[in-house]
């Protein structure tokens, strides 16, 4: 949105259905969200399809490290020579502040989205929430920057 916005001075003009210089651009908001949650499905599956194709083992379950580069899962202990721990994210939700898919939304539940928001809040999440508040106000969305109340927003 912001190159399509800028790019008159390069001397790409866009004009409406009569010829006339087009005042505003718009988003269809449920194509993007596909878009963007199709290329995550995408990205997994080329990574999982790569793991297998290397001889990696992937064990899904619940671990817990042990003595001497030791990993248990389930009722297997693994031992490595090193051991990478990606855990991924879970969105922290509050008793106060309960997502229900309308007006609280969790980062999952944005890219369900279908219609663009005339505003938005966003609490938290570090850098997620950046890239959220980034690419809304992209969308000309004004963004509101919460925080979080309690010790951890005094960390």
């Amino acid at each position: 949105m912001t190159e399509v916005a800028d790019s008159a001075e390069l001397g790409i003009d866009f004009a409406d259905h009569e010829g006339d210089a087009a005042t505003s651009i718009k988003v269809d908001l449920g194509k993007v969200n596909a878009r963007v949650k199709q290329l995550a499905t995408d990205q997994s599956t080329d990574i999982a399809a790569r793991l297998e194709r290397d001889g990696v083992r992937v064990i899904k379950g619940r671990g817990r490290l042990g003595p001497d580069l030791t990993v248990t899962v389930g009722d297997e202990t693994l031992q490595a020579d090193s051991i990478l721990i990606s855990t991924g994210a879970a969105p922290r939700t509050l008793p106060s502040a309960q997502p229900d898919g309308e007006r609280i939304l969790t980062r999952e539940q944005v890219y369900d989205l279908t219609e663009v928001p005339e505003k938005l809040i966003v609490v938290g999440s570090g850098v997620t929430g950046l890239e959220f508040a980034s690419a809304y106000l992209a969308l000309g969305i004004p963004v509101t920057p919460g925080q979080l109340a309690g010790p951890r927003a005094a960390r």
